[in-house]
């Protein structure tokens, strides 16, 4: 349903419905990943190391290597190339959030988000692994009794976190007091780049006849290279009450402002409560500063929104803190299924974690349904590289207001644009996914390692250089890129050709990402290129 209306399922003659009709599993394709929340596994992941008799011809390797990680981390850069850095692999990986080379948010299949793109202090093409515990989604929900009796029950949409096999709420017991998924809920993932579906079967302890299914899109479509440069995600929630009694129901979507412990509890971020005709939201500001190396940590905010409904009350909680109990959250939201709505723009102090979040409440009679849609999108506008050099990421040549109303904007584009960009995906994807004569993993693998566009250190800039951003050292030792491409051949090493508006030269052909699409394909680079290029940068080339 367009628009992110809510829905009530058509009832017969007798006020009811037929339930093998209306409250089937959620209808995904054949060919997604799928994992259910109950999974296991057994085999530990670990990195391939040489033994001692391969490890002898690359001593001298190693040592020149060693150095140059040396030298980058007293500069306060982090190393490009960085063996001696022990990764920590994992088997929680999912579809990916977010446009082509403006900085992805990894989501995992278990719902966490866990790997980041973006962030202050992170070259760009850098991706680094850390789970977030306060970015979630919860869910309340009380049923209305005929005997008028009624309790209530709230959950958090994330099992525990694990760390070397033992449980945990979050280090050093922050978030302690959320409830989170058990380990034996039934909920199940399904994959598809860039879509996903989870689908949780009475997600709240004591409480039966509750069906929520989440869909996750991100806005990667073929020839539309505009709207796959955007750094937005969109969730939409279809909550569904097969049981015979009307629910109250709740959805929280929670999120910190920042990603790393150390850059979350520098202090200074704020949060802002903002509204416009299609959404309320939250807006995450992260702190701008400059480090003891001079280094220029550029603008930064993340946004959470929640689409207006006539049939949804809204709640928000504009600040709590992330590195204590969660408490100051939790306790309003498990009790009434609703948030105090108090602004609070105090920025976080020095050690202090903070966060924001949107709740979402309405009634659903017996058999029926209600759909909701939140919304993330982040402004980190400037690609910004190891020695300095800065350059304007590709979504700000078509979404370029104010830093402080950025998010807001691609959030509003997003609710408004969001059944159009489905419908392109589904005529994208439709064709090999219906071909009976392909094979279901080759459908799988044919667009699930797409992920790697977004989430595999993409990097998509407006133009070259912007002479007009600071550089992170005023005088760099080797720019990654040439600060003024005199020559086509020299992009060519790191961008794709946008195609060149006006009359261009017999014997030149502008290349463009189209001639690679559909499938998507991260080398889309032709051999001639237009007299005049206008550089745009794709997937970094080592």
């Amino acid at each position: 349903m367009g628009g992110g209306a809510s829905q009530e399922l058509d009832l017969n003659a007798s006020g009811t419905m037929d339930r093998e009709e209306s409250f089937d599993e959620v209808q995904t394709p054949e060919c997604c990943f799928v994992r259910d929340f109950r999974s296991r596994f057994s085999r530990k992941l670990k990195p391939l190391k040489p033994n001692f008799r391969q490890t002898l011809p690359l001593l001298s390797t190693g040592l020149r290597l060693a150095r140059y990680c040396m030298q980058e981390r007293r500069a306060g850069r982090v190393p490009l190339f960085d063996p001696f850095h022990d990764w920590t692999h994992t088997t929680e990986g999912g579809v990916p959030c977010g446009g082509l080379g403006c900085g992805s948010i990894g989501r995992g299949w278990r719902g966490f988000f866990n790997r980041w793109g973006v962030g202050h202090g992170l070259p760009s093409g850098l991706v680094i692994r850390q789970t977030v515990a306060a970015d979630a989604f919860h869910v309340w929900c009380r049923p209305k009794t005929a005997s008028g009796g009624c309790s209530s029950s709230a959950v958090c949409l994330l099992p525990p976190l694990r760390r070397r096999g033992k449980l945990r709420i979050g280090c050093r017991n922050e978030l302690s007091a959320w409830h989170r998924l058990r380990s034996d809920a039934k909920a199940v993932y399904h994959g598809l780049f860039p879509r996903a579906w989870t689908v949780y079967h009475d997600p709240c302890p004591g409480v039966r006849g509750l069906i929520i299914t989440c869909t996750q899109m991100s806005p990667v479509i073929p020839h539309n290279y505009e709207v796959s440069s955007f750094p937005v995600c969109v969730f939409t929630w279809d909550v569904q009450n097969v049981s015979t009694e009307a629910m109250d129901v709740s959805l929280m979507f929670s999120f910190q402002n920042g990603v790393t412990p150390k850059l979350a509890k520098r202090g200074g971020h704020h949060n802002t409560w903002i509204t416009n005709e299609m959404l309320d939201a939250i807006l995450l500001t992260h702190r701008e500063h400059t480090n003891a190396t001079g280094g220029h940590c550029d603008p930064l905010s993340f946004l959470i929104g929640l689409e207006k409904n006539p049939r949804v009350r809204m709640s928000f909680c504009s600040r709590f803190v992330t590195s204590k109990s969660g408490a100051d959250l939790w306790e309003p939201f498990s009790k009434e299924g609703r948030l105090t709505s108090v602004v609070n723009p105090a920025p976080s102090g020095s050690g202090e974690a903070i966060g924001a979040a949107l709740c979402a409440s309405f009634e659903i009679p017996a058999q029926c349904k209600q759909q909701v849609r939140f919304v993330l999108s982040w402004d980190h506008p400037v690609a910004r590289f190891g020695h300095g050099a800065a350059y304007k990421r590709r979504y700000t040549q078509f979404v370029n207001p104010p830093p402080s109303i950025a998010a807001l904007e691609l959030a509003t584009i997003a609710l408004q644009s969001h059944t159009e960009w489905t419908d392109e995906i589904e005529k994208w994807q439709d064709p090999i996914i219906k071909n009976p004569s392909l094979p279901s993993w080759y459908k799988t693998a044919l667009f699930n390692e797409l992920y790697f566009m977004v989430e595999g250190g993409t990097v998509w800039t407006a133009s070259a250089r912007d002479p007009t951003l600071p550089l992170f050292n005023p005088h760099p030792v080797a720019p990654p890129f040439p600060s003024s491409p005199a020559s086509p051949h020299h992009t060519q090493q790191f961008t794709y050709q946008d195609p060149v508006k006006g009359p261009t030269p017999a014997s030149s052909t502008p290349s463009t990402l189209t001639h690679t699409l559909p499938p998507l394909h991260p080398r889309g680079c032709a051999s001639t290129v237009p007299s005049r290029p206008v550089p745009c940068a794709g997937p970094l080339v080592s």
